[in-house]
């Protein structure tokens, strides 16, 4: 992505191709023009998956901090076991998808789609020229256990679209033509599981990414026909040599009965037909309907059902998912005296209130210590996460105590295991606006002039020689300027370009005084030598 969101083709040079031992690999474009993860090690993988916000400065103030904490919340990933197997999982699947396929074929191949239909409505799969088994998966977890925040992790290591220059022969001899291939195309399934508006998501989804208006026509007009729908969005993934085909929220079906089976039949095809591979992320409410429908369940997963439970601690001493993520987060700390090891009753109060579910896990922790902050206090205790839970976690308590209970009927009764964004919001805003008022009333009580904070300010560029073209050093001073300003950027800013003219005259002075001095000095040890006998200033300079 671009810095205003827009997609970005990347444009793949001769170089750009990958070397494979694989005769078949190194001839086909669409594989080699992905990355290598064969020549990764599991450390550099896991490197790559890996984000947290820009670390702090150590001298940032508590409204800072804060403002730290809302981006954990939003950004974080820490890598675990599971996620390592579904990377895996995507990349073998988007090979062998690409395996039998070429960049030199024209999407006119494709069969049609009234054929495509026709042999699904009497239950028989025609073989095509590229039919092999179906490529399909499923990630089925609660709502909250990161599993579409992991799926969009790991595509993101992909360049997800890719601009080839492929030679193609025509009347007028041989030329060359543009390939856009797009490596992997992501969406949701309709709340009301309707498959005329997932097929138009699909087809508005890939005109976005290559830039063209594909959806023009098909998003409002009721006279478009389910099948040709799904004609526009088979002939739009082969022209665009899509790689692999996520549909997220597919437990949406279940409410949908009259047309899932027509969605999965096409899917089937979708994957025999144009070997393109699919994988499905949903709740176990999805399970529902592919337990009661024993030929579409064959085809549901032939890559595997991946079923994400949450958190848990390891066995005999060995460390567990949970330890691995907890530690992870609590590196992250931003409270001056929490310990580098995350003390016991810590973990086990946070494991309590969030039973291992990611989402309720992060969003406690990171509203935790905004209270911590808010209260003045520089170390997590136990009191401050059991206040926070009650106060700011009320809609998901009853999930949580169905999980404590590991009673199955209760746990199965509810789906999502997510704490409002809007309630997170709320809460994390209220508690940072009262940090900044907390910090503004410091500074008046404390009654820190601008002499004082010039005087801060001069410590602080001594210690850097002065160097105002120096980043850090203007980064300590920008933090200095805001713990007496608050945080009206404006102000903060006119203050701080004030500060610097003093440091910069205060170093031209501190630069004279030196000269100065040094000038005195030097004329003193002349005169002196002005006044010895010639003899001895020789004798002088010699034993110098």
């Amino acid at each position: 992505m671009n810095d205003n969101g827009e997609q970005q083709i990347t444009e793949v040079s001769y170089s750009d191709y990958h070397y494979s031992r694989d005769p078949e690999q190194a001839a086909n474009k669409l594989m080699s023009a992905l990355p290598d993860f064969a020549s990764m090690t599991t450390r550099s993988i896991c490197e790559k998956l890996h984000s947290v916000p820009k670390e702090l400065n150590d001298c940032a103030n508590r409204i800072q901090r804060s403002a730290f904490l809302m981006e954990l919340a939003s950004s974080a990933f820490f890598p675990l076991a599971r996620h390592l197997q579904i990377h895996s999982l995507i990349t073998i699947m988007i090979k062998l998808g690409y395996k039998n396929r070429s960049i030199y074929e024209d999407e006119r191949e494709i069969p049609a789609v009234e054929e495509i239909i026709k042999h699904n409505n009497s239950g028989e799969l025609k073989v095509y020229k590229r039919a092999q088994s179906c490529l399909s998966a499923a990630i089925i977890g609660c709502s909250g256990i990161g599993k579409s925040y992991a799926v969009e992790q790991i595509l993101g290591l992909f360049k997800q679209c890719l601009r080839h220059k492929v030679p193609f022969s025509d009347e007028t001899g041989i030329t060359e033509k543009e390939v856009i291939q797009v490596v992997y195309l992501k969406v949701d399934c309709p709340p009301d599981g309707n498959v005329k508006v997932l097929f138009t998501r699909i087809i508005t989804e890939l005109g976005k990414l290559v830039d063209h208006k594909y959806s023009e026509g098909f998003e409002n007009s009721k006279r478009i026909t389910l099948e040709i729908l799904m004609a526009r969005a088979l002939t739009l993934m082969e022209r665009h040599k899509v790689g692999i085909l996520v549909i997220d929220e597919i437990q949406n079906l279940v409410h949908h009965r009259q047309n899932h089976e027509v969605l999965f039949n096409f899917l089937v095809s979708l994957s025999n037909t144009l070997k393109i591979p699919v994988l499905y992320i949903g709740t176990p409410k999805a399970m529902e309907f592919f337990q009661n429908n024993l030929r579409i369940a064959r085809r549901f997963a032939s890559c595997g059902v991946y079923v994400w439970d949450r958190l848990k601690s390891g066995n005999n001493g060995s460390p567990g998912e949970w330890e691995e993520f907890i530690s992870s987060m609590w590196a992250h700390s931003i409270l001056k005296k929490d310990p580098l090891s995350i003390p016991r009753e810590i973990n086990d109060t946070l494991y309590d209130c969030s039973q291992g579910i990611i989402d309720v896990l992060l969003k406690l922790f990171v509203l935790s210590e905004m209270r911590a902050l808010e209260l003045g206090l520089e170390t997590l205790t136990s009191p401050v996460i059991t206040t926070v839970y009650e106060d700011h976690f009320k809609t998901v308590a009853p999930m949580i105590k169905a999980l404590k209970s590991n009673d199955i009927r209760e746990i199965q009764k509810y789906q999502d295991l997510m704490i409002s964004g809007n309630d997170f919001v709320i809460a994390a805003e209220t508690m940072r606006s009262n940090i900044q008022k907390n910090s503004n009333e410091v500074v008046e009580e404390a009654g820190v002039t601008q002499e004082d904070l010039l005087a801060e300010c001069i410590s602080i560029a001594e210690a850097c020689n002065y160097d105002l073209n120096n980043k850090n050093l203007r980064d300590m001073l920008l933090l200095k300027v805001r713990e007496q300003i608050g945080n009206d950027e404006k102000e903060v800013i006119t203050n701080l370009y004030e500060i610097m003219d003093q440091l910069e005259e205060h170093k031209n002075n501190v630069k004279q005084n030196t000269e100065k001095s040094r000038d005195k000095k030097l004329s003193r040890t002349v005169g002196t030598k002005e006044e010895l006998p010639i003899e001895e200033v020789s004798s002088s300079n010699n034993s110098n």
